[in-house]
């Protein structure tokens, strides 16, 4: 006999079982991952190469904001940032808010930067 003796998949490829999950998956700590029967999935702190396609994204939860860098996340490849407030990525990149951050990549306080924030009803321009 060859094969698994319990099958993840049946033989036309459906998942049989309610779910299949990783040992630490929990929802409260939100660790681990799972893939539901009904399509739902669940994956934390995923790393993804290459395009990553979706028809929404909703970011959802009290981080503290979303990031765009130019290359891998590192000091001086921020190029994106959406913030509830001011602050600095885990990677020393300082960035502003509330509102929507936009430079170009590279050391020095002379890159050019494009703010958009509310809280000042105001665009931001400026050119180093």
């Amino acid at each position: 006999m060859s094969g698994f003796a319990n099958p993840v998949v049946g033989g036309q490829g459906s998942l049989v079982r309610p779910e299949i999950k990783s040992p630490n998956f929990n929802l409260g700590t939100k660790t681990g991952w799972a893939i539901l029967r009904d399509g739902s999935a669940f994956f934390f702190n995923v790393t993804a190469s290459g395009i990553v396609t979706a028809n929404s994204v909703i970011v959802d939860g009290a981080g503290q904001g979303v990031f765009i860098y130019n290359g891998p996340p590192a000091h001086d490849n921020l190029i994106v940032s959406v913030a509830s407030a001011a602050g600095a990525d885990p990677f020393g990149n300082a960035y502003s808010g509330p509102g929507v951050s936009v430079s170009a990549p590279g050391a020095g306080a002379g890159k050019n930067i494009i703010q958009v924030r509310p809280d000042l009803k105001a665009m931001l321009v400026y050119a180093g």
